[in-house]
């Protein structure tokens, strides 16, 4: 019994950190590179939106999601 629970409390925690979401924003601007802002890359959650103001204040359209990478 303690071998099926010790399994299902792996299998749970594996699970939860693949699973874990980081928000994320993609700026981008005609004529520059798109950036991608997450918020794990911040100490606080006001650093994070600081950096997003600063962008968009530059002129770059945020949105929510992640960058795509397309291999060559």
């Amino acid at each position: 019994m303690k071998k099926v629970i010790f399994g299902l409390a792996a299998v749970t925690m594996i699970t939860l950190a693949a699973c874990s979401k980081d928000n994320c924003k993609v700026c981008s601007k005609e004529g520059s590179s798109t950036v991608e802002v997450c918020e794990s890359n911040y100490d606080s959650n006001t650093a994070y939106g600081a950096a997003i103001d600063i962008l968009e204040n530059q002129g770059y359209e945020c949105k929510d999601g992640k960058a795509v990478t397309v291999p060559n």
